[in-house]
């Protein structure tokens, strides 16, 4: 990675409007380029797009988003922590990390991703037996802090609904009579509650029951019923805090709390605030064309945020 990439993603600071989180990565990932004219035109005879794109951006009310504040290092540490630490899946073989990797701008690069269990052949990682691709690729992680931000996963299954509930739309937990999560968005963010979801998923974090870990001891994540997510979350904490180091760590991050008082939510909370601090995008060009720098962008990148924003509709999904 790019060590001016590696810095913004880890400096803890900076916020981007989460509607065009998408043209604000790709611009970010631009660097400006000598522009070609029009075909027929001259340099000196190029019409500016300025005009109309000010307009488009004045139509959509677009403007930049102030910082993420950095609530504390310490909250910070123990979400960067968990992050990269495999120890959240049942089969300790599959970190957050695995499926949204720094090198892929937080996505893992697939058309269907791979969770526990994976076996790698020629560089390639492979669901592996008795195991499944998940039905979806990986989402960026990209700008999901702020108000903006109502519903996670790419089919919108978790959403913040009008009444201020936070509810988890999940068929998959029909069958164990499971259909609708609710909590109350006065007790958690919905980055915190996303948090908490993939840890549940067989094919994502959690392995199949009887499977064994790296270390050769039984999966004990994966034997728990499926409905039963609040003993999924209760052993991933004993698990945690089975280790010193983390015992450190959620006493720096709760000061305030004996290690007794944790729970798996104060870990996702941790997380979503690690995701959400060191994956927001701030200064892009495409900031700075909406704080009125005309020279931010490149005439072909204005050509193609009309593009987005009028023309092709990309902005409507």
């Amino acid at each position: 990675m790019d060590t001016g990439v590696a810095k913004r993603l880890f400096g803890a600071v900076g916020l981007s409007r989460v509607a065009f989180a998408l043209v604000a990565a790709l611009l970010w990932a631009c660097a400006p380029a000598s522009e070609e004219p029009h075909q027929g035109q001259g340099p000196s005879e190029q019409v500016s797009s300025d005009p109309e794109l000010r307009a488009m951006i004045r139509a959509h009310s677009l403007v930049t988003l102030p910082p993420v504040p950095l609530k504390s290092p310490a909250l910070f540490n123990l979400g960067r922590s968990l992050f990269f630490d495999p120890i959240l899946s049942g089969n300790r073989d599959q970190s957050c990390a695995g499926c949204h990797r720094l090198d892929h701008a937080t996505t893992d690069g697939r058309s269907l991703s791979v969770g526990t269990g994976a076996v790698v052949e020629d560089g390639v990682r492979l669901a592996g037996p008795d195991h499944r691709f998940t039905p979806r690729n990986s989402p960026a992680l990209l700008n999901l802090a702020g108000p903006g931000v109502r519903s996670m996963f790419w089919d919108r299954r978790l959403e913040l609904e009008s009444d201020g509930d936070i509810v988890l739309h999940d068929t998959s937990y029909e069958a164990t009579g499971v259909d609708r999560l609710r909590f109350a968005s006065d007790d958690i963010p919905i980055q915190t509650v996303q948090a908490m979801l993939p840890v549940l998923v067989r094919d994502e974090m959690r392995g199949e029951s009887g499977e064994v870990d790296v270390l050769g001891q039984p999966n004990e994540l994966a034997s728990i019923p499926d409905a039963d997510f609040e003993s999924v979350w209760r052993l991933l904490m004993e698990r945690l805090l089975a280790h010193s180091g983390y015992r450190d760590l959620f006493t720096a991050a709760y000061p305030d709390l004996d290690l007794d008082e944790l729970s798996f939510e104060s870990a996702a909370a941790a997380l979503a605030h690690f995701i959400q601090t060191a994956f927001s995008l701030r200064d892009s060009p495409w900031e700075r064309y909406l704080n009125d720098q005309d020279t931010a962008l490149t005439e072909a990148q204005k050509r193609g945020a009309i593009l987005f924003l009028v023309e092709a509709s990309c902005h409507h999904c």
